[in-house]
């Protein structure tokens, strides 16, 4: 099957689903990633950026300054083995982290970790930002500002922003915040991907809000019942999640 033509929608769609990124495992030798099918076989780096009591975690010395936690296989594992996409993404679960990303790979933060694989292709995951909905309150969970890095094949609430006025959204008329924002209707308020995040807002021709918008407190009350639970957020400017501190 070709994939050259990326920009097509329904082909980026089937490559986000069925297809996921592979990257040397070591990271810094001029070998190219690329697309395999989830039901490959590759191995995998396990990395969080809380730390797990489950099994041996570890930062890396060498690695960047911003390098989450990195876990560390050992032989009762007997996980030293190659996995599909999912097996992967369950097994770094049970260990109470997730994936490594390509940028953390590259960063040395996975290397050494036990099972050989600095030389062979691993897994990776692309991860984006989710906040509270409400923008967090002082003293309650997270607190103020509180979110989250989290793959982003996850399933969390989303709020659609626009920068024009349109008919049937929710005025906003404060200048930190969009010209509209989304008003769902109850049967749409599920749990998404950030893809399917991305395209839900797009369908309706506005885009996820960005963190700036949810720390404002620009989209309180839209629908759904999403103020107090972590939603899609993006960034306009993003900086690398290295450089977020």
């Amino acid at each position: 099957q070709n994939y050259a033509d990326e920009g097509d929608t329904r082909v980026l769609s089937i490559l986000d689903d069925e297809y996921k990124m592979v990257h040397l495992g070591i990271g810094k030798i001029d070998m190219e990633p690329y697309r395999a099918s989830v039901n490959d076989v590759h191995g995998v780096k396990c990395c969080s950026h809380q730390f797990s009591k489950i099994g041996k975690w570890t930062r890396k010395p060498d690695g960047a300054a911003w390098c989450p936690f990195s876990y560390n296989f050992s032989n009762e594992d007997d996980k030293c083995n190659l996995l599909t996409f999912d097996e992967a993404d369950e097994f770094c679960s049970s260990k109470g982290g997730r994936i490594c990303t390509a940028d953390e790979l590259h960063a040395g933060c996975a290397t050494e970790n036990g099972c050989g694989f600095d030389l062979e292709y691993v897994w990776t995951v692309e991860l984006n930002t989710v906040h509270r909905g409400n923008g967090g309150i002082p003293g309650v969970d997270g607190g103020w500002g509180e979110h989250r890095h989290v793959p982003t094949n996850e399933l969390h609430g989303v709020k659609c922003c626009s920068d024009k006025w349109k008919r049937n959204w929710i005025p906003r008329d404060r200048k930190t915040c969009p010209r509209s924002s989304y008003k769902f209707d109850r049967d749409e308020c599920k749990h998404m991907t950030f893809k399917q995040a991305t395209d839900f807002c797009a369908s309706k021709g506005g885009r996820v809000c960005s963190s700036n918008e949810i720390l404002s407190r620009c989209v309180l009350g839209n629908g759904c019942d999403f103020d107090n639970e972590m939603v899609w957020t993006t960034d306009f400017n993003r900086a690398k999640l290295g450089g977020a501190g």
